[in-house]
């Protein structure tokens, strides 16, 4: 059975039936895969720290920013944290954000103001300025 670990993109497995006990680092990038397992051999803790070693350093390596929020795209590609949508009737680009753990925040760009290319492209760029200042670089 496997169970988060309170670490992201790190789960803990432990299957009796197969004498299996570890832990499983999977980190996504640009399309990419990249997974190692960590065998606890008796020592919980200490394959614990090599995992999270591990996952730091890859993300490193691939230029994956280092954060424990949890990002994702609403609809398979477009960019996290821009959508498009209606709001109160009108067309819209939103854009959202989360500049600390538990708070939200966004804004729009009108499509018929802006017209469909520009509202999208001013979304996409406010997007990638608040995921400099709040995550540290551009997430995709």
């Amino acid at each position: 059975m496997s169970k988060s670990s309170g670490h992201k993109n790190i789960t803990r497995i432990d299957q009796e039936s197969k004498s299996l006990h570890g832990w499983y680092v999977r980190i996504g990038w640009h399309g990419k895969v990249h997974a190692k397992w960590f065998p606890d051999h008796e020592d919980k803790a200490g394959a614990l720290d090599e995992a999270i070693d591990w996952r730091n350093k890859i993300e490193s390596d691939i230029g994956k920013p280092r954060t424990e929020r949890w990002i994702r795209s609403p609809n398979p590609g477009n960019r996290p944290g821009v959508s498009r949508r209606i709001k109160d009737g009108t067309p819209v680009y939103e854009v959202t954000w989360m500049p600390s753990p538990g708070k939200i925040q966004k804004t729009s760009y009108s499509i018929l103001a802006h017209g469909e290319d520009e509202a999208r492209t001013m979304a996409i760029e406010l997007r990638k300025q608040k995921e400099r200042e709040y995550y540290g670089g551009e997430l995709t």
